[in-house]
């Protein structure tokens, strides 16, 4: 069940979505489609919610699983459209790769949290708080593709403004940020462990 519905649905589902998005991104335009395929993939965790509060179906399962990863084939499609407007073309392929680390970075700092989060609330009340948490991504969206407008917001020549290079970074700099940042990340990661068992007891 784990194998067809982690696997073979995914697969499926993920490569009609984003074939399928690419399409209509094209005809809607990036910012409509950002904002229509945004909306709809949040609402799909409803699907998870209710095969949380239902008993075995394996059917419902499969249906719920297709359905967010073909709406997340939808908007992974749509944002791969913005990403590639947003890079120059003399830097393109640079700027696009930090582009996509960029876009996989909340799926890896959200992850741990997540599963103890959803062993504290139980799985249907992390599903469904789950959808309201796509509302700080379509505020952050705004400001590249405003609601209602076909086409996204580019700044000028004059209001970009170049930023005053630097002095480079030493070794020993660079691995003093960097130890700095590991142990800030560990206290980080302690409190939040800490809190969600708080919450959890």
């Amino acid at each position: 069940d784990v194998g067809v519905g982690s696997g073979t649905a995914t697969l499926i589902s993920i490569a009609l979505g984003t074939i399928i998005g690419g399409l209509l991104t094209e005809r809607l335009s990036v910012p409509r489609a950002l904002w229509i395929f945004g909306i709809i993939q949040g609402l799909t965790n409803v699907g998870y919610a209710v095969v949380a509060a239902s008993p075995v179906d394996r059917t419902l399962l499969y249906v719920a699983v297709s359905l967010e990863n073909f709406t997340g084939g939808l908007g992974t499609a749509a944002f791969s459209f913005l990403m590639i407007k947003l890079t120059a073309k003399r830097f393109s392929a640079t700027q696009y790769a930090l582009l996509s680390s960029l876009f996989g970075l909340g799926r890896t700092l959200t992850g741990p949290p997540a599963g103890a989060l959803a062993d504290a609330l139980g799985w249907s009340v992390f599903f469904l708080l789950s959808i309201p948490a796509a509302i700080p991504g379509l505020v952050m969206l705004h400001r590249f593709a405003p609601f209602g407008k076909p086409t996204l917001i580019e700044l000028s020549a004059d209001e970009v403004k170049p930023i005053e290079p630097g002095q480079p970074w030493e070794a020993k700099a660079l691995w003093q940020r960097g130890a700095a940042a590991a142990v800030i990340a560990t206290l980080v990661g302690i409190v939040g462990a800490s809190l969600l068992t708080a919450l959890k007891a």
